[in-house]
Parts: structure tokens; C-alpha cells; sequence
């Protein structure tokens, strides 16, 4: 199989997982927003309906207060006056106010006049049975006891639910004493919810808990739903969204399930807009991947099988003494020579200092690892020596950083000549050398081997033009008697060569001073 066909294949097995990601991602990540837009319209719609429920309310609310507070009504719960039942109570008033309720207690909840309207008659006319007698003495109209606060809410009646608002009768400047309550209320009928749904432009329909079966769904909704509560679920097609809510009465029992029905638009406009989006997205990738093929075939498949033949050819060929090196065979012996250099000359810069030639820290800790670890093995000492120049840094500001360079190069070759072959030497950075100075006989072999690096800065360093009198100075750990590790040797070397530093410099200092092991400085010598 040629390169243009395995990658036009991983191409196309990528365009396939592409279009999979792409299609769980649409419908798991960006699907769900457009289920959410018709979650948020679906509950929307029910607070809408809720509000307009509210608002009835509060209209009826005021009708009550109307009627319960003018002195006609007053007297009437008096004197209960049939002149004005004549005048102001017929059953046109009722209907005009599409009221399915109208009812005079007294204070004792006793009937003074009341009419209910029943629904299943096209023409208005009185219910026979109620409203009774007798207002139920655990009513919660009894307890309003304030000549100016009303009751609102839900009520059961032998008609249906009813939305109901109560006011006590009292003058028309709102005085008493309280002479008793007017009840007024509507039906929570189908043709009230048709008028409903056409106010709110929503599908309203309610199910009252008398009739709901015990173990039916709605029976579980209607125990679980609480007031303000809504739950969202999807008729049996799945095309439409059912919010459901609960009325509870004025005692605070549940007594309607309210549902609002919502199209699911958003859903049916984003399943086609995702559908449309996966089959551009297979398009302009099958057309993309034909490009890719193309160009592969042009621009890699072409020449590598050109090149095939000419490694071929180059493989093929001899170069015997005196025969003529074909076209193309030098320039790829010296490509391979160049890499081959190159790769080289990386491993070396890898673990060199490109300016002094010195093994770097890299290849110091290498080495330095080994030598602790023979150490460890054979119970020997070592020791790490940490130096640090003299008045470097006044070379580099006066002098500039060449001479600075210079001056380097010439330290790292004295440092050379005093060190024995089993020690190692790098540059540690900016004016800084270490050495690991290995299998010493005693402590005293490290200040000895200071000793001998002071001794080569006795005499002042010439490089070209720069002349340094200035010495360094040199801190040092022993192994093991100052540390166990090389990180710790190499922290312990640091704090003692700064300790050399703040003497004045020009000696040692070693982490563990002691009689064997004391700095001392080349003028002291």
C-alpha cells in the first residue's frame, strides 16, 4: 500500500471519528440547549397561566370589596331586605360578572341569601343543592376577624373548583361592626380554561382531584407537586412538552392538577439544524480528504518513489577504485556525514561548556553520582569543592564580558594543571568551577587540594591583555562526613564557599570546620 493510500485511509478513518466526535458533541453538548430553550418556554407558559390565575384573583378580590363594602349590603345582612334581592341580586348580575358564586353569611357562617349558577345548563339558573345553609364552621372565611383583609385562593364545591375571594361586610368607609362575609367565586370549568388558553396563548387544560384514579401518574404527581412546584415530562409521542402544576385549596390540600401543553419547536428546528450541520460537515471533509489524497499522490508519493529508485540505484552501485561516484552519491555521503556531525556535536554540547571546554553540571553530576556511589562501596572519602573567583564581576564591568571570557579560559587551565587525573573538574556556571575529588585518604586531602588551587593564583592571570591578582575562594563538603547525597554536598559546598566569600575571600572554608579541615588564606601561607 502506498503512502497516499494509508493516510487518505487514516484521512478517512479521521473524518469518521470527526464526524462521531462532531455527532456526540451536537447532541449531548449543544442538543441539550435547544431542549433547555423549550424547558425555559414550557415553564414560562405555566407561570404565565399562573399569574393569570392571580390576576382573576385579585380582579374578583375586588369585585368582593366592592359589594361588601356598601351600606346597601350592610343593612342588608340586617334586615335582609327583599326589595333588595329585587333590585341587585338577580341572575343576570351574576352572569354579567361571570360569577358561578354569590353567597351572604353572617358572622356565624349562617346563610343570608346565596346563589350558585350551574354550569351544565346553557341558560343561567340556580343550583338546587347549593351553596346549603350553613357556611362550615372550620372555614377559613370564618377567621377573618380585620374589616380589611380579604381572603383569595381555590375552593371544592359540589360544581367544580372554584377560584373564590371573600370580603367582610362592612361600611362603605370601612367600618364596622362586622355583620358577616360575601363570598364570590368562578368556575374552574372547561370553558373557563378555553378562555384561558386563548388569553395566555397556551394550551390549558386541569384535572380536578376528585377525579383522578388513586394509582394513575397524576394521582403520584398530585402527592409529590408542591405549591410553585413544576415538573416538565413529554407526551407519547415525544413532540410535545406537558408542564404540570398544582392548585391547593384553601385549606392546603392539592385539589387540581394544571397542565399547559408546549410544541417542542426548538427541539424539531435544532434536530434538523444538527442534522444539516453533520451532513456539510461529511461533505466538505470527504471533498477535503480527496484534496489531501491529491496532494499526497503530487507532493510525497511521487518523489519518495523517485527517491526509492534512486536509493535503489545507490545501493546497487559500486565504487571501486577509479570508478566515477554517480550523480547524487557524494551530496548523500555528505549529508549523512553532516548528521552524523551534527548528532555528534549535540552529545558534546549536551555535556560541555561551550566556552571553557569543562565538563558542564549536567555531566558533573553524572560522573559525581559515580564517584559517591565507588565511594559508598568502597567506605572511602570525597569531596566536592565549590570555587568561586575574586573579584569577577569588577572584571566584567570595567573590562567587558570578552575579557571576562578570557580570563575564565585561563583560570580553567591552571585548575587543570593542579588537579590529580582521578579528580573531576566543571564549570558550574558564570565564575564558578567544581571539582569531585575522589578517594581522599583524609579530610585533610581537600584542604590540601585548596591549598594548591590558591597556589596557582599567587602569581597574577594573564590573559592577552588582562591581568587578574586577585584570587577565590573555594568551599567544601566531605563525604561522608558532611553528607550523604550530592545535592546535599553540593548546598553544603555553597554555604561554605560563601562563608570563604564573607572572610574576604582568597581561602577555603569547609562545611564542618575543624583542626583538620581549617581555611586559611594564601597571604597566611
Amino acid at each position: 500500500m502506498t503512502i497516499a493510500n494509508r493516510v487518505g485511509a487514516l484521512v478517512a478513518a479521521a473524518l469518521i471519528v470527526f464526524l462521531a466526535i462532531d455527532a456526540f458533541v451536537l447532541h449531548r453538548v449543544v442538543f441539550p440547549s435547544f431542549e433547555g430553550l423549550d424547558d425555559m418556554h414550557a415553564r414560562e407558559d405555566m407561570r404565565r397561566v399562573r399569574a393569570e390565575l392571580e390576576n382573576e384573583l385579585v380582579l374578583l378580590d375586588r369585585f368582593a370589596t366592592d359589594w361588601a363594602a356598601w351600606d346597601d349590603v350592610y343593612a342588608f345582612v340586617q334586615d335582609r331586605n327583599n326589595a333588595f334581592i329585587a333590585g341587585n341580586l338577580e341572575t343576570k348580575v351574576m352572569f354579567e360578572q361571570r360569577l358561578a358564586l354569590m353567597w351572604f353569611v353572617d358572622t356565624e357562617g349562617r346563610t343570608v341569601w346565596g346563589r350558585a349558577l350551574d354550569p351544565n345548563n346553557s341558560a343561567p339558573k340556580p343550583h338546587p343543592l347549593f351553596p346549603g345553609q350553613q357556611l362550615p364552621l372550620d372555614s377559613p372565611v370564618l377567621a377573618l376577624k380585620e374589616i380589611d383583609i380579604g381572603l383569595t385562593g381555590f375552593i371544592e364545591t359540589p360544581l367544580g373548583l372554584m377560584l373564590i375571594a371573600s370580603r367582610p361586610i362592612v361600611t362603605s368607609h370601612f367600618q364596622g361592626p362586622l355583620r358577616g362575609y360575601l363570598i364570590v367565586g368562578k368556575l374552574l370549568d372547561d370553558r373557563h380554561f378555553v378562555a384561558l388558553s386563548k388569553r395566555t396563548g397556551s394550551q390549558v387544560s386541569g384535572l380536578a382531584a376528585a377525579l383522578i384514579s388513586r394509582d394513575s401518574e397524576d394521582a403520584r404527581l398530585l402527592s409529590v407537586l408542591t405549591p410553585g412546584d413544576i415538573r416538565l415530562s413529554l407526551d407519547s409521542a415525544g413532540d410535545k412538552l406537558i408542564a404540570t402544576a398544582s392548585l391547593y385549596d384553601l385549606s392546603g390540600h392539592p385539589a387540581m392538577l394544571l397542565k399547559t401543553t408546549f410544541d417542542r419547536q426548538h427541539v424539531k428546528l435544532g434536530r434538523e439544524t444538527l442534522n444539516v450541520a453533520l451532513l456539510v460537515l461529511a461533505i466538505s471533509g470527504a471533498a477535503l480528504m480527496g484534496v489531501v489524497y491529491v496532494m499526497l499522490h503530487v507532493y510525497v508519493s511521487r518523489p519518495l518513489k523517485h527517491l526509492a529508485h534512486d536509493i535503489k540505484y545507490l545501493g546497487k552501485a559500486s565504487l571501486d577504485a577509479g570508478e566515477d561516484v554517480p550523480d547524487g552519491l557524494g551530496e548523500v555521503a555528505a549529508v549523512k556525514q553532516e548528521v552524523k556531525g551534527m548528532l555528534d556535536r549535540i552529545a558534546y554540547l549536551s555535556h560541555t561548556d561551550s566556552l571553557t571546554g569543562l565538563p558542564n553540571r549536567a555531566s558533573f553530576n553524572l560522573r559525581a553520582s559515580h564517584a559517591l556511589a565507588l565511594a559508598r562501596r568502597h567506605e572511602t572519602r570525597s569531596a566536592v569543592l565549590l570555587l568561586d573567583l575574586d573579584g569577577f564581576k569588577e572584571v566584567n564591568e570595567t573590562l567587558g564580558h570578552e575579557a571576562g571570557d578570557r580570563l575564565l579560559l585561563a583560570v580553567s587551565e591552571r585548575l587543570k594543571g593542579v588537579l590529580r587525573e582521578s579528580d573531576s573538574l566543571a564549570r558550574f556556571g558564570g565564575d564558578e568551577f567544581l571539582i569531585m575529588a575522589e578517594n581522599l585518604p583524609a579530610i585533610t586531602g581537600a584542604a590540601d587540594l585548596a591549598r594548591r588551587i590558591l597556589d596557582i593564583f599567587k602569581q597574577p592571570l594573564i590573559a592577552e591583555d588582562i591581568r587578574h591578582g586577585r584570587a577565590c575562594s573555594i568551599g567544601i563538603a566531605i563525604f561522608p562526613d558532611d553528607a550523604q547525597t550530592l545535592d546535599d554536598l553540593l548546598r553544603m559546598a555553597d554555604i561554605a564557599m560563601y562563608r570563604a566569600k564573607s572572610s574576604g575571600g582568597n581561602t577555603w572554608r569547609c562545611h564542618a570546620e575543624s583542626l583538620e579541615c581549617r581555611g586559611e588564606s594564601s597571604e597566611q601561607q
